[in-house]
């Protein structure tokens, strides 16, 4: 179960022939209140453990045990979770964003599949992961100014497809030396791939297909 995302309806309708043909030989009334079957039987209940809940404890014993065992699935979530929050832009790990704020920022991946059911559960998860960092006094991350200025979805994606084709994360990635405007190369969707390049990224980047095209239609 670590790796289905079905929904707890979608389960319900897995389920259903499977109960409406088992209770019967267990004895149980096949139209007994499903609420009913999965209660545990300290109190009352059938004590069928729904998968929909199962599925989710496996993806929290993924997330929890993994990474502390330092295994290579750890290091494969670890490594995951950091390219998220650099695709995201934010100051925050994934599973402490929003997800309705930030998901449309994010690549449809298993950890964001993840954050999604723990969001719609309420669960709230603390991963200990590097954060972005602001290496000049004053500077911003540019995804959180675009969320202060709470522009649309759309316009929020937009953005951040430029963010990224620019390989900027910060404010001062994309401004002169005094933050009083945008440099020339920022404006002109030009990126800077030369270690002399005052605003060349550290950061381990990658190529976002088909963003040039699109920067260039909306400047």
């Amino acid at each position: 179960m670590a790796l289905t995302f079905f929904s707890q309806q979608e389960w319900n309708q897995l389920l259903s022939p499977v109960l409406r043909a088992a209770l019967p030989k267990a004895g149980i009334c096949r139209n007994f209140p499903r609420a009913m079957v999965y209660a545990p039987i300290a109190l009352q209940g059938v004590g069928v453990p729904h998968p929909y809940g199962l599925q989710v404890i496996k993806h929290l014993d993924m997330l929890l045990c993994h990474p502390a065992n330092k295994t290579k699935t750890g290091a494969f979530l670890e490594a995951v979770l950091q390219a998220h929050q650099l695709e995201t832009g934010t100051s925050y790990g994934l599973f402490q964003q929003v997800y309705a704020n930030t998901s449309i920022l994010a690549s449809d991946t298993w950890a964001n599949r993840t954050w999604s059911e723990l969001g719609s559960l309420s669960i709230h998860l603390e991963f200990d992961s590097p954060s972005l960092q602001l290496l000049r006094r004053g500077d911003q991350l540019l995804v959180d100014l675009f969320i202060e200025s709470l522009v649309d979805q759309l316009t929020l994606k937009w953005l951040n497809w430029c963010r990224i084709f620019l390989r900027a994360g910060t404010l001062s990635d994309i401004v002169n030396a005094d933050g009083t405007a945008i440099t020339l190369k920022a404006w002109k969707g030009l990126r800077a791939d030369s270690r002399s390049d005052r605003s060349f990224s550290q950061l381990d980047w990658w190529e976002q297909r088909n963003v040039e095209v699109d920067f260039k239609a909306q400047s």
